[in-house]
């Protein structure tokens, strides 16, 4: 309930309304975009959902991983919503266990070419984040490289838009 309040919130501050829908564009003159999901352990893992083109949500799977939706996206610049969280275990504090998962939604300009596949990705740095599209199986960054400090799961999570110099979080 939390994470779409928040969600709710975000696309209403970039002037859209909740309940709009995106309509994937059909045909050969498409791209493909999908998110992302790492495992490395049962406590460090990370998200990436795509969760809105152009100010318009994307589907959610009723069953299944959110990360693993590919969405058709029409060629061109597109403003993609991406939905980050990611959990580290606490360092020095294995029998603690994990730590909490942190998140913050980014706002990421990208370029699509059709007939290309494109995936979400990013960075855990030790205070802050990043977060971009770049081509599968190239790795080329297609859009802005937005970095920011994302919050705890149990706060409000960090909005983050501005792209910035690489190694500077913005919000």
């Amino acid at each position: 309930m939390k994470h779409t309040i928040a969600l709710c919130a975000v696309l209403l501050l970039h002037g859209c309304a909740s309940d709009r829908a995106y309509v994937e564009p059909t045909g050969p003159e498409v791209a493909r975009l999908t998110g992302k999901f790492v495992r490395d352990s049962i406590s460090d893992w990370e998200r990436y959902e795509i969760r809105g083109v152009d100010g318009l949500t994307t589907p959610r799977p009723f069953a299944g991983e959110a990360a693993e939706v590919t969405v058709a996206v029409a060629p061109g610049a597109r403003r993609i919503f991406v939905r980050f969280e990611y959990n580290r275990t606490r360092s020095g504090q294995l029998f603690r266990g994990p730590g909490k998962p942190t998140e913050a939604y980014y706002i990421l300009e990208a370029q699509f070419q059709s007939g290309r596949e494109y995936q979400a990705n990013g960075k855990v740095g030790a205070q802050f984040t990043e977060v971009w599209i770049e081509e599968r199986g190239t790795g080329q960054t297609v859009s802005s490289r937005v970095a920011c400090q994302p919050r705890p799961a149990s706060a409000a999570p960090a909005i983050c838009s501005k792209p910035s110099p690489q190694g500077t979080p913005s919000q």
